[in-house]
């Protein structure tokens, strides 16, 4: 599988320019663009397809003067969270401004209250991102209890010939997960979490009367009652530190936190101090607090898995956002409803029922060999070593990884491990296919497809 995004072979070229000739850039609409984030720089041809594009980032004038020359026909803004910030003041500068686009679900990079007021719409891109960012969770999760980055420098240095047996890592299965933010993403993840048999329960604003997990009223009472903490709400003022000192007290010795949240929810200092004296037991984190620079402390740990913000983002996972991005701008353009308006997301339907099992080490194999799917896929290990080396400043764009969900997944031996590994499988979406009998079929009941 290559690491370049064809937008020709995925069918975006057709869409976009409706297999007619291309009009001159000035009969198009006017897209405005600060500095290009990767979905931008990935499908650049297909934006020039349908826009006039101001590149900011190409002009020989100061932003002011650009700004000044484009602020009265300049109705659409492409944002990414990581390269451009939507203020309040730049606002002020864009008189004529009716659309922010992000290229991504978050959107604590735009000030909202000042849209509102200058009646600016804002769209996102939807639920396109939640399932690959909680696949990563998982994969993160069990990359740090099961040491897979360490595991994989150990082999490549060739120490397992001269030092023996790598130690230990941690069963995932019985854990008690807590989830700060049951939204999309949390929900997604707590389905996913089910299927390894993990306890759950949440911290949300609200108490989810949908939701069948234990609801806690606040993030340290949820820690003290968690072996594990994960963060997928998103950034506000009020969430910003929400991980402080009293709850990661709370989460004690034995706990682990993993963050595909946003890198400020974190108070960082207090986590890499808890994380250096061995006050917690391990961290993953994919999101930080000052982009992409990373607290070089970390870098030399071994309870902890790096990555370069790259949870949310696969090939397939690209496509379907710049779908979206051009659906918002095409109905914007044309005076239609947006179909993504920031905070407003898709729902999630549960797929299986998960059982419990009681055999020693088959449930911990199983649970190894889905987080060595997940890091290879998403390249979790590769992506460790690069924040570790201090490369994310310098190179800043990480390769994309390849989504779990939709995957057909071929099991040799579909016994007491091969069941296990099928049933996390389903809980992400893969389609489970197995040489299996009609009646191993049923008291599965897995939406398996037997092979002739």
């Amino acid at each position: 599988m290559g690491q370049e995004i064809n937008p020709q072979t995925n069918g975006f070229h057709h869409h976009l320019n409706g297999g007619g000739p291309p009009l001159p850039a000035a009969d198009l609409p006017e897209l405005l663009v600060l500095r290009p984030g990767l979905l931008y720089k990935v499908f650049e041809q297909e934006f020039l397809a349908k826009f006039n594009v101001l590149k900011a980032f190409e002009s020989p004038l100061p932003l002011d003067k650009f700004l000044l020359a484009h602020a009265q026909s300049a109705r659409a803004i492409l944002c990414e969270a990581i390269v451009t910030r939507i203020t309040a003041d730049l606002l002020l500068q864009l008189p004529a401004l009716e659309l922010v686009v992000a290229d991504g679900t978050g959107v604590n990079h735009i000030d909202l209250a000042a849209c509102r007021r200058r009646g600016i719409a804002v769209a996102n891109t939807g639920d396109v991102f939640s399932e690959d960012t909680a696949d990563y969770g998982v994969g993160l999760l069990i990359a740090v209890l099961r040491r897979l980055s360490r595991a994989d420098a150990f082999v490549r240095r060739g120490s397992w010939p001269v030092l023996g047996e790598f130690p230990l890592g941690l069963k995932l299965r019985g854990k008690r997960v807590g989830i700060v933010g049951l939204g999309n993403i949390g929900t997604k993840l707590a389905k996913r979490l089910e299927a390894f048999g993990c306890k759950v329960s949440y911290n949300s604003r609200t108490k989810k009367q949908s939701a069948r997990y234990d609801f806690h009223p606040t993030v340290v009472d949820l820690a003290l009652h968690s072996d594990i903490l994960i963060i997928c709400c998103s950034l506000t003022e009020k969430t910003r530190h929400l991980i402080n000192d009293d709850v990661l007290n709370a989460l004690g010795m034995s706990g682990i936190l993993v963050n595909i949240g946003r890198g400020p929810i974190v108070d960082e200092k207090t986590l890499v101090s808890y994380l250096v004296e061995g006050k917690i037991a391990g961290a993953a984190m994919d999101v930080y607090e000052n982009e992409p620079n990373v607290p070089s402390k970390l870098f030399g740990l071994d309870n902890v898995v790096l990555s370069p913000h790259r949870g949310a983002f696969t090939e397939e996972a690209f496509g379907d956002a710049l779908k979206i991005v051009m659906g918002n701008l095409d109905a914007f353009f044309s005076n239609s409803p947006l179909l993504t308006p920031a905070r407003v997301l898709g729902k999630f339907r549960a797929r299986i029922d998960i059982g419990a099992w009681n055999f020693v080490f088959s449930t911990d194999t199983a649970d190894y060999a889905v987080g060595l799917l997940i890091d290879v896929m998403r390249k979790i290990t590769a992506a460790d070593g690069f924040v570790r080396r201090g490369l994310w400043p310098l190179a800043s764009e990480y390769p994309l990884g390849f989504k779990v969900g939709g995957k057909r997944v071929g099991i040799v031996g579909l016994g007491n491990i091969g069941s296990k590994v099928a049933k996390r499988l389903a809980a992400f979406g893969c389609n489970i296919r197995q040489t299996i009998t009609s009646l191993q079929l049923l008291s599965m009941n897995l939406p398996l497809t037997p092979t002739s």
